[in-house]
């Protein structure tokens, strides 16, 4: 399914909102400044890695959900994951804590196709 930039970025926003609440606009507190950086970061991470596969496979629902898990787990995984055990690391993305936000962007994602 080809997607719009438009669509891109709110499935972005939608995965980024249910993983972390909303994204603070106006923040108020030094927590509500790294949230909104944090998912600044985030988007142009997404960003980053749609451009470069999108050249190459078009702008597609799999590409944009590809670009989203790819920052969950190698960048916001950096952040939740809090531990030098590889073990516990490898557990959290093959069956714990960023498998899991991976399954919930991938079911985002297919929810666009319904």
């Amino acid at each position: 399914t080809q997607l719009s930039r438009a669509q891109v970025q709110d499935l972005w926003v939608d995965v980024l909102t249910k993983l972390d609440g909303p994204i603070p606009v106006n923040p108020k507190t030094g927590w509500d400044e790294r949230r909104k950086a944090q998912a600044i970061a985030g988007l142009a991470h997404a960003s980053r890695v749609f451009d470069t596969e999108s050249a190459q496979f078009g702008p597609t629902l799999w590409v944009a959900a590809n670009a989203i898990t790819h920052y969950i787990q190698h960048e916001r995984a950096a952040h939740s994951v809090r531990t030098k055990d590889a073990a516990q690391r490898t557990y959290a993305a093959w069956d714990g804590s960023v498998a899991d936000d991976v399954a919930l962007a991938l079911d985002t994602a297919a929810q666009l196709t319904r």
